[in-house]
């Protein structure tokens, strides 16, 4: 590789590059063969020789080459230079920023909208999350973490390319599309109704906002209901993550 082409890689850990060139990074085996068998578009496979002769890339690359995929041959200190790990595993993937189809949004049965988690790690596990529990749909909102940003990424343990991203969505945007086919729950500390109390709608949308601000006051005002989950300990909140697992858990039972 030249050095052209590894300097522009490596700008994809900025979101500024993100979204000029719609494309971000996936290191790690794992996160690589998760993006290799789903349907999500990639434009290319970087790994170190090393690597590649060691054979534990065997599955990765036969991926790539059923899809007619080129690997690329990077040295060990290039491929540092490219990922935000000091060790992705000897191999990275150039991944394409799906478009944004809100005239599908609407077809997603399930959705869970991330408001202001700006922490990229909660927000990965929050994508994982959903992923187990059936909310193919995941909306984040201004302020919270880029849902393409390395950290989520890697958070989200392949689980991204199970979920259908709606990347940092103004709330008039998420109600205009949605309001009319959706009902909205939204998760809050002072409401009375347990989360698991109530029976989900055919179409739903939750709403999780962060530990400190919780969901914002523009949310709340689209929002057909509050729920909550009741705590017998002396806890006064949980991690925005936590509360995202239980919430989706109790809905999806």
């Amino acid at each position: 590789m030249n050095q052209r082409e590894i300097r522009k890689i490596a700008s994809l850990k900025l979101a500024k590059y993100r979204r000029e060139y719609g494309r971000f990074l996936v290191e790690g085996i794992h996160g690589v063969t998760e993006l290799l068998k789903s349907d999500w578009e990639a434009d290319s496979l970087i790994a170190t020789p090393e690597a590649m002769k060691s054979g534990r890339l065997a599955s990765v690359l036969k991926l790539a080459s059923e899809r007619d995929m080129k690997t690329e041959v990077a040295t060990a200190r290039e491929l540092e230079k490219m990922a935000s790990t000091k060790t992705p595993q000897g191999v990275v993937a150039v991944a394409v920023i799906p478009a944004v189809d809100l005239k599908g949004i609407k077809k997603i049965a399930r959705i869970v909208v991330a408001d202001g988690i700006a922490d990229p790690g909660n927000l990965g596990t929050i994508i994982r999350t959903a992923a187990a529990f059936g909310f193919k749909g995941l909306i984040t909102t201004p302020g919270s973490a880029d849902i393409f940003g390395d950290k989520a990424v890697r958070a989200a343990q392949g689980a991204l390319f199970s979920v259908i991203p709606f990347n940092h969505l103004e709330t008039v945007v998420i109600a205009m599309n949605l309001k009319r086919t959706h009902k909205f729950y939204a998760l809050t500390p002072r409401s009375n109704t347990a989360i698991w109390s109530i029976k989900e709608a055919p179409r739903s949308v939750l709403i999780v906002g962060a530990e400190a601000a919780g969901v914002s006051r523009e949310l709340l005002e689209v929002a057909d209901c509050e729920v909550s989950i009741p705590m017998s300990g002396p806890i006064e909140s949980l991690n925005a993550a936590v509360s995202a697992g239980i919430a989706m858990f109790a809905l999806s039972r």
